[in-house]
C-alpha cells in the first residue's frame, strides 16, 4: 500500500516596508490589523521592515502608525504572499492606534 502525501498550502505573508514618504527613509511603525480577517493581529517594525505571517486569506484593513506621522489605513485582499510598501507623512498624528 503506498502512502499518501497530504500537502497544507501554507498562509499568506504580508511584509515589506513603512517609511517617509518625503526622503524615504525608514521609519520605526505599529502595524495593526483593524478589519476583516485577521483582526488584532499586530507587529512592529524595527527598521522599517515588517512581517505579518499565517495569514487567512481575505480581505483586511491594516493601520500603520507611529508618533508625529499621520496614520495610514490600507485595505488589501489577500489571497498569496504580498507586498505592501507604505509612505507615512509628517503630521499631528501620535500613533493613534498605540493608545487605549
Amino acid at each position: 500500500m503506498r502512502g499518501h502525501t497530504i500537502c497544507r498550502r501554507r498562509r499568506p505573508i504580508v511584509q515589506s516596508s513603512v517609511f517617509h514618504r518625503l526622503p524615504g527613509s525608514a521609519l520605526r511603525a505599529r502595524v495593526l490589523i483593524v478589519e476583516g480577517v485577521n483582526a488584532g493581529r499586530e507587529t512592529s517594525s524595527a527598521y522599517g521592515g515588517y512581517t505579518l505571517a499565517d495569514l487567512e486569506r481575505g480581505t483586511m484593513t491594516l493601520l500603520f502608525s507611529t508618533s508625529g506621522y499621520e496614520d495610514v489605513r490600507r485595505t488589501v485582499e489577500v489571497r498569496a504572499d504580498a507586498t505592501l510598501d507604505v509612505g507615512l507623512e509628517p503630521g499631528p498624528g501620535r500613533g493613534s492606534c498605540c493608545r487605549g
